[in-house]
């Protein structure tokens, strides 16, 4: 812990014996706190001595929680040895203090907050997993191999912010915070305005869930927008038709749109409704024969022009006030009966549902069913 940390300072910071002991102090009393040996820093002290290590983001405030993470790692010291180590503590200690609000002296983490535990953390693997994305989309992706996917982005904190914060009282483990971190790069990475894929990476539904989408107010909704990430449902299919669609739309979308928690599960809770039309067992209202909305009372909640819209597609055969509200309204729901045609039974799955996995096939559902009504 010592060398590294002199090797993170500056030589100003290491040139006097008074330094030197002062840091062998620091480390030593990091690792009597891991043992359950006493330690007799004050507060104040403690804020001192790990800034003599270079750990960032030390506060009288959050120190409490701080020495009780140390002291929960593993008593020979080998959790706190090393610079990485120490830094991580403290960082998860401050994105967990900003998830519950528990602290009053809690700051909004930073992105070496988030860079550190992605570094700590970080595997191999997930450095694999975007060279091979790369690699996939070269014919598209102009930018060039880049670690900025296995990194925090300073540019996207303010979603690793809010993913954080949208999980209060949730109490995060360092591999979660990375996962979040990669997901979000991943969701707005692909957020270019473009459904023609310019990215390297197109999130998948763990990406999603990783970032905490669903409904935090309706715990029903909730399980089923998981289920649908994770590509099962009630009809006993599996499959990624649906994570595959709402990543589209993300595509269409820009940063902007999509940076919050919030405006992705609007997104999540429209291609819910979108799959829910799908598992009805047929068209039993609506279309040409009546204007009725009884025979999809079962859906959480029944898909609206308005969904359309949010989701980026041209609803002109929906909305031309040329024709009757009457007339718009069978539109509407020969849109419906579109959807609910394309597969309703339980034997196939999800899997026979790639039919509607992108924009432009909803669109061309859209445009197909105000032009040739079912009767």
């Amino acid at each position: 812990l010592v060398l590294d940390a002199i090797a993170g300072l500056a030589s100003t910071a290491v040139d006097t014996v008074a330094e030197l002991n002062d840091i062998a102090k620091a480390a030593d009393n990091v690792i009597k706190q891991a043992a359950g040996g006493t330690v007799s820093y004050l507060d104040s002290e403690w804020v001192s001595a790990l800034s003599s290590l270079s750990i960032s983001g030390v506060t009288t405030g959050n120190i409490f929680d701080i020495k009780a993470a140390i002291a929960a790692t593993a008593h020979d010291g080998s959790g706190v040895d090393s610079y990485a180590e120490l830094q991580g503590i403290v960082s998860l200690v401050r994105v967990n203090e900003y998830a519950s609000l528990s602290s009053t002296g809690y700051s909004l983490p930073t992105i070496e907050d988030y860079q550190a535990l992605v570094a700590l953390y970080g595997t191999s693997a997930d450095q694999t997993s975007y060279l091979s994305g790369l690699v996939l989309n070269s014919s598209t992706y102009a930018g060039g191999p880049t670690l900025a996917y296995v990194n925090a982005n300073s540019a996207y904190l303010s979603s690793y912010n809010d993913a954080v914060n949208s999980k209060q009282s949730n109490s995060f483990t360092g591999v979660q915070v990375k996962n979040m971190v990669l997901a979000y790069n991943s969701i707005l990475n692909e957020a270019n305005g473009s459904a023609v894929d310019q990215t390297s990476y197109d999130p998948l539904g763990s990406d999603y869930l990783a970032v905490g989408v669903g409904n935090p107010t309706d715990a029903t909704i909730d399980t089923k927008i998981t289920n649908m990430l994770n590509g099962t449902d009630a009809a006993g299919g599996s499959g990624t038709a649906y994570a595959t669609l709402l990543t589209d739309f993300v595509a269409n979308k820009t940063v902007t749109q999509v940076n919050t928690i919030a405006q992705l599960n609007t997104l999540a809770g429209i291609i819910l409704k979108v799959q829910e039309l799908e598992q009805e067992t047929s068209a039993t209202t609506g279309g040409s024969t009546g204007i009725a909305a009884t025979g999809y009372s079962s859906i959480d909640g029944i898909l609206t022009v308005n969904d359309l819209v949010t989701l980026g597609l041209d609803t002109t055969g929906l909305t031309d006030t040329s024709q009757t509200s009457l007339v718009r309204t069978k539109r509407l729901y020969d849109v419906y009966d579109h959807i609910i045609a394309i597969d309703h039974t339980a034997a196939t799955g999800l899997l026979s549902r790639a039919s509607l996995d992108s924009l432009a096939e909803m669109q061309a559902l859209i445009y197909n069913a105000t032009t040739n009504i079912i009767s």
